[in-house]
């Protein structure tokens, strides 16, 4: 169980002070951090300044891993099958990664049969509004998905967005809900396209604490 934070917060100095602030508050709380300084693969070039500048301070923080970034298809199709297989066997294989977890985000909640599930660690099965989370359809297809599946929700991830000016009630019900269907997951209210994971949500305290608080009760099962 673990917060899954893309991390498209431009470093300038003081800017990823909120997580680190988290970090050290719940540090029985995992953070795995999505990386993207070069809007994908840095291909024959190096991240800007701030970011070789700042990288290495998640390194303070045993409870803070870091993850790159890559896009994958939607829907499936064997060939491409093939390819990320292959993907995932030059990643597995890579004596100089570290833990070798493998995510991938498909846009959109796969199909429960012919999927890419058996090549990724962590699956985002949902990455959209607070609004179309709570849509019935919507909400009943996620909660049910583990079992039609039959994968683990440890295997899933669900990244909500645009929550709206709602009270820290419904943020800790949306919490609980979300870790039933996915145990790899984050929040913001940011509502602007494009840019829903490059600021850091006012919802952040709210949404973490919950978070940390369903982890101690599992811990004390």
């Amino acid at each position: 169980m673990s917060i899954l934070l893309p991390l498209y917060v431009y470093p300038w100095p003081g800017s990823w002070d909120p997580l680190y602030w988290e970090a050290a508050k719940n540090p029985n709380l995992n953070f795995k951090v999505i990386l993207n300084p070069c809007s994908g693969p840095c291909m024959g070039s190096l991240p800007e300044t701030p970011y070789i500048n700042e990288i290495p301070r998640l390194k303070d923080y045993p409870n803070i891993k870091t993850l790159g970034f890559d896009e994958i298809p939607g829907l499936y199709h064997w060939q491409k099958h093939d390819y990320l297989r292959s993907a995932t066997n030059a990643v597995q294989s890579n004596k100089n990664l570290g833990e070798k977890i493998i995510v991938h985000n498909p846009g959109t909640l796969p199909d429960w049969t012919w999927n890419y599930l058996d090549l990724a660690n962590i699956t985002v099965i949902f990455e959209d509004t607070f609004a179309h989370f709570i849509d019935a359809t919507k909400f009943n297809a996620l909660k049910n998905f583990s079992t039609l599946s039959n994968s683990p929700t440890s295997a899933f991830s669900i990244m909500l967005h645009s929550f709206g000016n709602v009270p820290n009630e419904l943020v800790e019900w949306t919490v609980t809900q979300m870790k039933h269907m996915a145990e790899w997951n984050f929040a913001t209210d940011v509502a602007v396209a494009g840019e829903y994971w490059h600021s850091f949500p006012s919802i952040l305290d709210v949404f973490i604490t919950r978070y940390a608080q369903l982890k101690e009760q599992e811990r004390g099962r």
